[in-house]
C-alpha cells in the first residue's frame, strides 16, 4: 500500500470513531433527559483541544515531525469510547468529547500535511479530494450503523462497538504502513519565529479562512441540529442516522468526480457554486418535516461540501509559506472548531428559544449572501485567489 494510501485509510477508520461517537453521545444526551442547551454543551466538548491546540500542534509536527503521535491518538479513541461505554452519566460523555475531539483532529491534521508532501501539483486537487473521500465513505456508514447499533442493542453496546475500530487503525502503526511526517528542518527557523498574525494579513489565506468560516458554520449546524430536528419530528434515532448518512452519503459521491471538474472549472467558480447549492438547501430543509425530503435536501447540502473541501485544501495548502503548512492547517482547524464549540451552544440556547427551523434559515441566508458577496469572484482563474 502506498503511503498516500495508507494515511488516507488510517484517518478515515479514526473519522468513523468521531462520526459515530457525535452522534452517539449527541443521541445518548437527549436520552438522558437534558436540555437542548446541556446537549450543546456535551457536543461542544468535541471542538474545545482543536480549538485550543490546534495551531500550537501544527507548529510542533512542522518543527519535530509526527513521532509517536498517531499510536497516542489510536489508544485514546479507544479509552473514549470504553469510557461512554462503561458510564451513562453527561460529564463522562462530555470527558469521551474531549478526547475524541483531540484524538481525531491530531491525526487529520498530519493526514492533510502527508497528502499535500505526496502530491504533485497537478494532482493536488483530486488527491485531496480522495482523502476526502475517505473520509466521506466512514461519515456515511459511520452514523448509519451507530443509530441502527443504538435502536437493537442500545447505547453501551453501541460505544463498546465503536471502541473496536481503533483496533483496525491501530494495525496499521504497528506494522508501519503509516508514512511519518519529518521535520521541516530548512524552515523550521522561520516557522518558529513567524507569528498568527501574519498568516491573517495575507490577503490569499485570510479569504480563504472567511469561506472556510462559512462552510464550516452550515456543516456544525447541520450536524448538531439534525438530530434534534429529528428527535423534535419523532423521528427514530435510525432514520435521523439515514438523514445524516444521505449528506456523506452525497460528499462520498461527488468527490468522485472533484479531479475532473477542478480541471475544469476556476476554484471561486466551484466554491460559488457550493455555496448557493447549500443556501438553497438549507432554506428547505427547516421548511419540511417528512423523513424523504429531508433526505433529498440533506443529499444536495452534501454535494455542495463535497466539492467545497478539497477546494479549499488545495488553495490551502498552495498559499501557505514554506515551512508553516501543518500551522496553516492548524489555523484553519482551530477556527473550525472554535465554531465547532460556540455554534452548538448558541444553536441549543436559540433553539430553545425560536425552535430549530430557523436555524436552518439563518444557515442559508449566509450561504447566499456570502455567494452575492464574493460574485466578483466568479471569472476568476485556478492558482489566483485574486
Amino acid at each position: 500500500m502506498k503511503p498516500l494510501h495508507a494515511s488516507i485509510v488510517f484517518v478515515s477508520l479514526n473519522h468513523a470513531i468521531f462520526t459515530g461517537m457525535r452522534l452517539a453521545i449527541a443521541l445518548a444526551a437527549i436520552n438522558l433527559k437534558v436540555s437542548p442547551l446541556v446537549v450543546g454543551m456535551v457536543t461542544s466538548s468535541f471542538a474545545i483541544l482543536p480549538m485550543l491546540g490546534s495551531i500550537h500542534l501544527g507548529r510542533y509536527v512542522d518543527r519535530h515531525g509526527s513521532g509517536s503521535l498517531n499510536l497516542i491518538c489510536v489508544i485514546l479513541l479507544a479509552c473514549a469510547a470504553l469510557l461512554a461505554a462503561s458510564v451513562p452519566h453527561v460529564a463522562a460523555l462530555a470527558i469521551a468529547g474531549l478526547v475524541v475531539g483531540g484524538a481525531f483532529m491530531t491525526t487529520h491534521l498530519m493526514n492533510q500535511q502527508m497528502v499535500g508532501q505526496q502530491s504533485k501539483p497537478e494532482d493536488r486537487t483530486a488527491n485531496f479530494a480522495l482523502a476526502a473521500t475517505g473520509i466521506a465513505a466512514s461519515a456515511t456508514l459511520s452514523p448509519m450503523l451507530t443509530g441502527f447499533a443504538i435502536d437493537h442493542v442500545g447505547f453501551s453496546w453501541a460505544f463498546f462497538l465503536l471502541a473496536l475500530l481503533p483496533l483496525c487503525s491501530l494495525q496499521f502503526v504497528l506494522f508501519r504502513k503509516l508514512p511519518k511526517l519529518s521535520a521541516r528542518e530548512p524552515h523550521a527557523k522561520a516557522a518558529a519565529q513567524g507569528k498568527i498574525t501574519d498568516l491573517l494579513r495575507d490577503p490569499q489565506l485570510r479569504h480563504i479562512y472567511i469561506i472556510n468560516v462559512v462552510f464550516a458554520t452550515s456543516w456544525d449546524i447541520f450536524l448538531f441540529m439534525t438530530p434534534l430536528y429529528g428527535a423534535s419530528l419523532g423521528i427514530s434515532a435510525s432514520q435521523i442516522g439515514l438523514i445524516i448518512g444521505c449528506f456523506s452519503c452525497a460528499t462520498f459521491a461527488v468527490r468522485a468526480f472533484a479531479g475532473p471538474i477542478s480541471r475544469r472549472l476556476p476554484a471561486w467558480k466551484i466554491l460559488l457554486l457550493c455555496m448557493s447549492i447549500n443556501g438553497v438547501s438549507n432554506l428547505i430543509f427547516g421548511m419540511v418535516g417528512i423523513v424523504p425530503l429531508l433526505m433529498v435536501f440533506a443529499f444536495t447540502m452534501g454535494l455542495g461540501h463535497g466539492l467545497a473541501n478539497p477546494t479549499m485544501n488545495t488553495l490551502l495548502y498552495e498559499a501557505a509559506p514554506q515551512g508553516r503548512t501543518s500551522e496553516v492547517i492548524g489555523l484553519r482547524t482551530s477556527v473550525g472548531m472554535s465554531l465547532q464549540f460556540s455554534l452548538p451552544m448558541m444553536a441549543g440556547g436559540l433553539g430553545a428559544l425560536i425552535g430549530i427551523a430557523p436555524l436552518f434559515w439563518f444557515v442559508a441566508a449566509l450561504q447566499m449572501g456570502s455567494a452575492y458577496n464574493s460574485r466578483s469572484n466568479w471569472h476568476t482563474p485556478n492558482r489566483s485567489i485574486y
